[in-house]
């Protein structure tokens, strides 16, 4: 309760109902609503890089810039999609670092170069800060060379072999989602597309598309 500012709500809210201000209240009803985020998802596939050992797909998120006010701030944002079977995952911004990093060991008379997990910046991968205008790309799956299977893309899966969630693993396929943007405060409409990974050897074989989102939506419900 020590967060509560009361006296914005006296001010705001109480006060106008008391002193019979009715147009007081609508007015400050239309400023918070012009002043919440405006998060517009759509589906971006980049090219991939032929040789490339991996290929991620994304969303590409937008905080739309309101003509009045400008619009809100969506601090600590983060996405979370989830399949039809309810499965729900939060995935990783493409703009952060991959929670990895490198380490170098000896093994018997040699020194190596190996790559281990980083918990520290686990948390800073799920997480972003977009002002109004501002664009990221929100990454939701990856495919790896030599690899016919994709994997969601959340922060856990390591660019490591053997150490990739199983539980978030996709075959070849077609696969209906949904994603929700969670910021301080709100959350954005739900967004519908699907991930579909195609049979053969090429990671850019793996792509997100657009659905019809009504016909989808059902399926969530």
């Amino acid at each position: 309760m020590s967060n509560i500012d009361w006296y914005q709500i006296i001010l705001l809210w109480i006060w106008p109902i008391v002193s019979g201000k009715p147009t007081s209240i609508i007015a400050v009803f239309l400023v918070y609503s012009l002043q919440k985020p405006n998060l517009n998802a759509t589906t971006s596939n980049d090219p991939y890089t032929e040789g490339a050992l991996y290929h991620f797909v994304h969303l590409q998120i937008k905080n739309i810039l309101e003509p009045f006010l400008g619009g809100g701030t969506a601090t600590r944002c983060r996405g979370k999609i989830a399949l039809q079977d309810r499965r729900s995952f939060v995935t990783k911004w493409a703009d952060r670092a991959e929670p990895i990093r490198f380490e170098v060991v000896k093994e018997g008379e040699n020194w190596n170069r190996i790559l281990l997990p980083e918990p520290s910046l686990l948390d800073q991968a799920k997480y972003e800060y977009l002002r109004p205008g501002d664009v990221r790309g929100l990454d939701v799956a990856v495919r790896y060379k030599g690899d016919s299977s994709c994997f969601i893309h959340e922060p856990e899966n390591f660019m490591i072999p053997g150490q990739r969630p199983e539980n978030r693993k996709l075959g070849i396929g077609s696969f209906n989602f949904k994603c929700v943007l969670e910021y301080e405060g709100g959350t954005s409409k739900p967004f519908y597309f699907k991930i579909v990974n195609k049979e053969g050897e090429s990671p850019g074989l793996l792509s997100t598309q657009n659905v019809d989102s009504k016909k989808i939506a059902k399926l969530f419900l």
